[in-house]
């Protein structure tokens, strides 16, 4: 929670987990957002896109940032994630897994 007149950036995040045994080609990821008490979409399916650099905000290269914004002490944003396995997969008879850690990472600017 955030009290006073600041605003904090964030962004969202999903780092794959190191025991995942899926390509990032062959999962896609879907996030909505609660607007209006309806769940609007803000990243189409897309399949695991890993950052090449770290972000301002600190979420780390090789992960997939999912969205950002600010928020004040007014804001109550939530979200839903989806993923599955990409239809082109083929899985077979070996188990297969991908997990992903969700972050959220905020920056508040005290010097304004």
């Amino acid at each position: 929670s955030i009290t006073g007149d600041v605003v904090a950036d964030y962004e969202i995040s999903a780092e794959k987990l190191e025991n995942s045994t899926l390509g990032n080609d062959e999962v896609k990821l879907y996030l909505e957002k609660m607007v209006d008490n309806e769940y609007e979409e803000v990243m189409a399916p897309k399949h695991f896109t890993p950052l090449t650099e770290s972000t301002d905000l600190g979420t780390m290269a090789g992960a997939m940032l999912l969205d950002s914004g600010s928020f004040d002490k007014s804001s109550n944003v939530k979200y839903r994630l989806r993923m599955w396995v990409d239809e082109n997969t083929v899985v077979g008879d070996l188990q297969k897994t991908f997990g992903v850690t969700v972050s959220v990472k905020a920056k508040v600017d005290l010097d304004d």
